[in-house]
């Protein structure tokens, strides 16, 4: 599967020199984290997910973000992971 490449119009630019912003589909998505696209939607209404693009009814996620949510999961030991949890 390949990214979708958009290019977007920003006020005052011309399409030549618009900015081309590669953006991954919903399903590219649970595929990369290997869940159910009801999931993504899920995380999405719950506001626990990565942040994502509305485009009409279409749902799109950037490369940065998907990065991000990641980086924001990890952690060095189950210990550090435990200090955040209550149980």
């Amino acid at each position: 599967m390949f990214p979708v490449l958009i290019a977007i119009n920003f006020r005052g630019a011309e399409m030549s020199t618009a900015k081309k912003i590669n953006l991954l589909t919903e399903g590219q998505v649970a595929d990369m984290f290997g869940v159910d696209q009801s999931t993504l939607r899920r995380w999405r209404y719950d506001g626990c997910g990565p942040h994502f693009i509305r485009l009409g009814s279409n749902i799109r996620y950037r490369h940065e973000d998907i990065e991000d949510h990641l980086m924001s999961h990890r952690h060095q030991s189950t210990y550090e992971y435990y200090q955040g949890v209550e149980l």
